[in-house]
């Protein structure tokens, strides 16, 4: 796991991002995420099927006659399409289109109607129309090819008329200058030159032509509608659907609650610099990855902190800590502080000999609050810091069958006294009833001074 704060607890970077982990929590949500998505892909598909009118398409290909010499290049293409592509919105071509098809749609409603697209050849266009019914798409199709011809051809028409005039004029004007010029002078010859000038650009005009649409195929129109297509759209939206819902589950189940999860969990590992172990169910006692931690810090004389959660028996998790049987010669003392979560522990341990913290909820406690607190204090002192949450039952379990005698704790946990050992006896004086949850008023949690024992007490109660 990695540590997004220093030595001193200060933030030095922003948390790296664990994908991996973040995958392993959208794998954990997958099967509502799932359910999610297919109840939302199954309502789309319904909704589109039943609300969602059909609509038919029919595609026309025509061919571009070009009055001119083609010239190779995309540029002299783009310009052969662009007067057609025009004229397929304009006003008067539609308005002429709606008068030969009766369809009931306004001229915006026509223009959303019918798409242009190049061909697959230089000269050729198609024409994609769409209506309630193929027949009345390929109707449309084709009364907007005649149309834009139409069209075309009377532009250009009014162009030559109106270029024809012009040149008419000139003329006239020409020659009435050449008439009144004396013969064989050079402004009479330059006149004459005009004139024929004139008279070829006149010819030109009358004899030129514009490019020409005509329709080239006409394929029939498809009986399968293509809007809408539920079968499609159903898939996209369960698809995204999944997705989104997996990503709001993990991000509420790591932020919204407040029992331990495995989303939460590591969440909180990673934003806080600490281990994660997420213990086996039916297992209570610290992991056995722990136990040489907690042995090295034994032998430093150094402080380790547990802070147990709701429903975590805190002595099985100390069972196991126990010094060696050669440190009583040498005086090492076994400083385990062990606290509940909700428990001011700093006022009982002093931070500035902690160098290893564990905290430890159960998956059916209710404190991941506390917890969170927890880990962040621990952050800002700078300590080692472990998270372990244990798969356990709603309540710590508790010897059944057992007689008070019974009951009595291993005075090897921590060289307990017999005054120290009254209370756990006190409490398990009542056989077949779970113990009380650290966050109980009238529990007794463990003090720290339970396992800082004289050298002499430690060497009689080793192992």
């Amino acid at each position: 796991m990695t540590s997004s704060f220093d030595a001193a607890g200060r933030r030095d970077a922003p948390p790296s991002v664990d994908l991996f982990g973040h995958f392993r929590d959208l794998i954990r949500v997958a099967v509502p995420a799932i359910l999610i998505g297919i109840i939302v892909g199954a309502s789309v598909f319904a909704l589109r099927t039943a609300l969602v009118p059909k609509e038919y398409s029919a595609t026309v290909v025509t061919e571009i006659t070009p009055a001119g010499t083609i010239i190779p290049g995309d540029a002299f293409v783009e310009q052969l399409r662009a007067p057609f592509v025009a004229l397929s919105t304009d006003e008067n071509v539609l308005q002429q289109v709606l008068t030969q098809v009766d369809t009931g749609w306004t001229t915006g409603e026509l223009s959303s109607h019918v798409t242009t697209t190049p061909g697959t050849a230089p000269t050729l266009l198609d024409f994609t129309a769409t209506a309630p019914t193929s027949q009345q798409a390929e109707d449309v199709a084709r009364a907007m090819v005649t149309a834009i011809s139409a069209a075309s051809l009377s532009t250009h028409a009014r162009d030559i008329t109106r270029q024809i005039d012009q040149l008419r004029a000139q003329v006239t004007a020409e020659r009435v200058r050449n008439r009144a010029l004396p013969d064989r002078s050079d402004a009479k010859v330059e006149s004459d030159a005009t004139l024929a000038d004139l008279d070829s650009q006149l010819t030109r005009l009358q004899n030129s032509s514009t490019d020409t649409l005509t329709i080239l195929a006409a394929p029939s129109a498809s009986e399968v509608p293509v809007s809408p297509k539920p079968a499609q759209e159903g898939a996209v939206a369960g698809i995204a659907a999944t997705i989104i819902a997996a990503e709001l589950l993990v991000l509420f189940r790591g932020r919204v609650g407040r029992k331990p999860n495995p989303i939460w969990a590591r969440r909180a590992a990673h934003r806080y610099g600490a281990q994660l172990t997420y213990g086996r169910r039916g297992e209570p006692a610290l992991p056995s990855t722990l136990l040489p931690a907690f042995a090295q810090r034994h032998r430093r004389a150094q402080i380790a902190l547990i802070l147990t959660g709701e429903h975590v028996d805190a002595d099985r998790l100390v069972g196991d800590l126990v010094p060696p049987a050669d440190d009583a010669a040498t005086g090492h003392h076994l400083r385990v502080a062990q606290h509940p979560l909700t428990d001011a522990w700093w006022q009982r341990v002093d931070p500035g000999d902690l160098t290893l913290a564990v905290v430890v909820v159960s998956s059916s406690g209710r404190d991941r609050k506390a917890a969170d607190q927890a880990l962040s204090q621990l952050a800002t002192i700078g300590s080692t810091r472990h998270l372990i949450v244990q798969r356990t039952g709603k309540q710590p379990s508790a010897p059944a069958l057992s007689s008070p005698a019974d009951a009595v704790p291993d005075e090897s946990v921590g060289g307990e006294t017999a005054g120290d050992s009254a209370a756990p006896r006190t409490e398990a004086a009542t056989p077949m009833s779970p113990a009380a949850s650290h966050d109980d008023p009238g529990t007794t949690s463990h003090d720290s001074d339970r396992f800082r024992t004289a050298s002499g007490d430690v060497g009689s109660n080793a192992r």
